[in-house]
């Protein structure tokens, strides 16, 4: 059965659901804000295993070290061990980012208190990449869409309970 959006059928719930089209459909249905919603908690929900094997891969100095600018000490700033795992977050992209992409997102990336951070993962001249934050998004890609999937396949179904899907969300 597809649905057209706000359609008396997709708002009694009933019916199969193959797939993103008709899903789509579905979404079209909830209107606007309750599928940005959605979308917003599938996305955050599916970067968490990026998140942590960020965290887990990103390097860790033994003890507290100076802080450097333009190869002068930064006084008195001395950068405690784990400064730069604590410094990678999660967090929603704003809209005004995300105006030329889509509507929603989710980012993990490097906080600005640990701006140092995108030199280890690249590199610099004088030190090779250690591309922490690549390798994490690499070894997730397909956990990442396998969860987005299941929680947006998750609220669906909690709005329209009638529904069911093939496939096994």
């Amino acid at each position: 059965m597809k649905f057209k959006a706000g359609s008396k059928h997709a708002r009694a719930g009933g019916g199969e659901v193959e797939g993103a089209e008709e899903l789509m459909e579905l979404l079209n249905a909830l209107g606007e804000a309750a599928a940005m919603k959605a979308l917003q908690r599938a996305t955050n929900y599916a970067m968490t295993p990026v998140l942590k094997s960020a965290i887990k891969n990103a390097p860790e100095s033994e003890q507290a070290h100076n802080f450097y600018i333009n190869g002068r000490k930064a006084e008195p700033f001395l950068v405690p061990p784990g400064w730069l795992k604590s410094s990678i977050v999660k967090r929603k992209v704003p809209a005004r980012v995300l105006r030329h992409y889509g509507k929603v997102a989710t980012a993990v990336f490097i906080a600005d208190r640990a701006w140092y951070g995108w030199f280890v993962e690249a590199g610099t001249s004088r030190q090779p990449g250690q591309h922490f934050m690549r390798k994490a998004w690499e070894s997730n890609e397909a956990e990442v869409k396998a969860r987005f999937t299941k929680k947006l396949f998750q609220d669906v179904k909690r709005t329209f309970p009638g529904i069911t899907f093939k496939g096994s969300y």
